[in-house]
């Protein structure tokens, strides 16, 4: 008995310590040096450090994001196929480690990084695009890589967004009707001229973004333009989707539609702290601000005994020590990223 009361006691001193450090850090600006520092002493499964320029942060911190899928209605929670044809999984081997670059060497666009644009919350359109080009790959036994356009849909899809904005976040599962519905042309990133309609939202410039926008610092959608810049035809230019589906949120039925069909698209909750994130295992520690974003899983493992999802952000290669990777812990749900997950097969 006195073995056990010791062992409560304990633990109800770790729990009081945790509070007093949470509340101390919350007084604390989440863009400072100092909150990484907290971050960091508290010795998890990841490491932080500075990824976006602090006096640009501090000035426009503010919650601004793709638009929660949660809130939108039944129908859009719940996607519907656009043909009889279901894709069945079997319940097979599942090996503890995979990562869709090894399975699908010659897909190429398996280990693009895009970048979603300075001052646009475009997240939502980039990863939904990025899925789409590595299905397309995929679905052609590795023939046709193409790289999908951002553009056409952050800017062409009114039906994604709540006002007709792109810019100010849109919802994923729209997108992916989208692709079904009206097709897309390609587009590679900001520049690609020999695309049809490549981003041409100025590049994200880590020294002068963050990811929290006010509303005022959002630029302005750019116009729907049915015009290819390489000079081929839009309407010929078009890839479209034989289906959309929501993937099961649980672990296990995630991994097998990655491992038979490729990567998938995901939403899930980022925190203040994620934006210092490094390298490690991403696990949610401090900070109470959130809002959605939308990235690409292509792969997961285990490392030191903790299981992860291995995602492509789209904030470029020098965010992170990863190339513009990131861990995040896997079979927890953690931030809602096994929730709302989007796969879809292109017509061919």
């Amino acid at each position: 008995m006195i073995k056990y009361n010791f062992f409560i006691l304990l633990l109800l001193i770790k729990f009081i310590s945790t509070i007093d450090i949470i509340d101390n850090v919350l007084h604390i600006d989440y863009t400072s040096d100092k909150f990484i520092d907290h971050l960091n002493h508290l010795n998890s499964t990841w490491k932080a450090g500075r990824n976006f320029d602090q006096e640009i942060m501090a000035k426009k911190f503010k919650n601004l994001k793709v638009v929660d899928e949660e809130n939108v209605d039944e129908e859009n929670q719940q996607p519907k196929l656009h043909n009889k044809r279901q894709i069945l999984i079997p319940d097979d081997y599942i090996p503890d480690y995979f990562d869709a670059r090894q399975k699908w060497p010659l897909c190429r666009t398996i280990s693009l990084i895009p970048n979603q644009g300075q001052y646009c919350s475009s997240c939502w359109a980039v990863g939904v695009v990025q899925a789409i080009n590595d299905r397309i790959c995929i679905g052609s036994n590795q023939r046709i890589n193409v790289e999908i356009s951002a553009q056409d849909l952050l800017t062409c899809c009114k039906e994604c967004t709540k006002n007709g904005e792109g810019c100010q976040g849109g919802y994923p599962s729209r997108g992916w009707k989208y692709w079904i519905t009206n097709g897309l042309v390609t587009g590679g990133q900001h520049g690609d001229l020999t695309t049809c309609q490549p981003f041409n939202i100025p590049p994200m410039n880590l020294a002068t973004f963050t990811p929290y926008l006010q509303l005022s610092h959002i630029i302005q959608t750019p116009v729907c333009q049915q015009q290819c810049v390489n000079g081929k035809n839009y309407a010929q230019d078009k890839y479209y989707g034989l289906h959309y589906y929501k993937v099961p949120n649980d672990e296990r039925s995630i991994r097998r539609e990655i491992y038979h069909h490729g990567p998938v698209e995901a939403n899930y909750r980022v925190y203040p702290d994620f934006h210092h994130y490094k390298t490690g295992i991403y696990q949610h520690l401090l900070g109470t601000q959130s809002e959605g974003h939308s990235i690409k899983i292509i792969g997961w493992g285990t490392e030191n005994g903790i299981p992860y999802w291995l995602c492509a952000n789209s904030w470029t290669k020098l965010w992170g020590n990863l190339g513009g990777f990131f861990k995040i812990i896997r079979g927890q749900n953690h931030c809602g990223i096994e929730n709302q997950v989007y796969g879809g097969w292109p017509r061919l």
